[in-house]
């Protein structure tokens, strides 16, 4: 059964608007030993270093214009960019709220 996910690429979409704190997330997802994964992170014209961040951890970087980073377009970009079999749109609020153990369903 692992060798079955291990083969499997799965490319995990990341908004960023100035979260440097993500590499949480970013730790999170590399650690995994099951899975086969690839990030992309969707920026919009951050200023503080969490692009720098992010390359530190190998993600794909897209540059999103600031007026049109919408969640839409995020995903849009994100998928359009990505290389998996499956995709995940992540968000760094949500891993902050699920390493707290608050759980929201939309």
């Amino acid at each position: 059964m692992r060798d079955n996910y291990s083969r499997i690429l799965i490319s995990i979409i990341i908004r960023n608007k100035n979260e440097a704190g993500f590499f949480e997330l970013a730790q999170s997802i590399k650690i995994q030993q099951f899975v086969n994964t690839e990030m992309i992170v969707v920026s919009n014209e951050s200023d503080d270093n969490s692009v720098e961040i992010a390359r530190r951890y190998n993600c794909r970087i897209l540059n999103l214009p600031k007026d049109s980073f919408t969640c839409r377009k995020v995903l849009n970009w994100g998928i359009a960019a990505a290389s998996g079999e499956i995709c995940t749109f992540e968000q760094i609020k949500n891993y902050r709220y699920y390493r707290l153990g608050m759980f929201f369903l939309c």
